[in-house]
């Protein structure tokens, strides 16, 4: 599908000319041993811009098999950016916890979609029960870890010990599956 290719590849080169620009101001930072506000803001943003297009290119991903999961994790990148360039270009006096609360929740929608993503983009037709198992449960962990942290984000309020043992465990399911799943699907392979 030539859309998702240009669409990629788009995603790329914005990625990359953002993390270009970021270099640049870093190294000028150094080099001067100061940042201003203005040389902090543009660097704060060519750094949202180079992490939410990774993270839609992780999306883009699934574009052909799956493309309203894409256009959702699109969705929630271009959010979580707008928030973000909010965040850092505007004028802001007073309380704003509430934009900081959201703009984070749409980051972790974000990256909750691009993770499920690509382990979702690594499913093949061939793949064994084992291996379906596998990533059935790494997807399954990765939505609820998100969902947790979102929640807990938007919950706004100190969350308990008995939460943060549930986050810690389906987290760790969530990692654990991510690595498991290559070395399952190539044990498979093998034999």
């Amino acid at each position: 599908m030539k859309e998702v290719r240009a669409i990629r590849r788009t995603l790329l080169r914005v990625a990359i000319f953002a993390l270009c620009v970021s270099a640049l101001v870093g190294i000028a930072a150094v080099l001067s041993a100061r940042l201003d506000q203005t040389e902090e803001q543009i660097l704060l943003t060519h750094v949202a811009i180079a992490v939410y297009s990774f993270l839609a290119l992780a999306a883009a991903t699934v574009a052909k098999r799956h493309p309203r999961l894409a256009a959702a994790g699109w969705c929630a990148c271009g959010s979580g950016l707008l928030l973000a360039l909010v965040l850092i270009w505007g004028e802001w006096s007073g309380n704003h916890d509430d934009l900081w609360r959201w703009t984070f929740i749409c980051f972790v929608v974000a990256f909750t979609l691009a993770h499920g993503s690509l382990i979702e983009s690594l499913r093949r037709d061939s793949d064994g029960a084992a291996v379906r198992l596998v990533s059935s449960a790494t997807i399954g962990a990765v939505s609820v870890t998100g969902i947790l942290i979102a929640a807990g984000i938007a919950a706004a309020v100190q969350v308990d010990d008995s939460y943060l043992r549930l986050l810690g465990v389906v987290g760790i399911l969530d990692v654990l599956g991510s690595l498991v799943l290559p070395i399952a699907r190539k044990a498979e392979q093998a034999s």
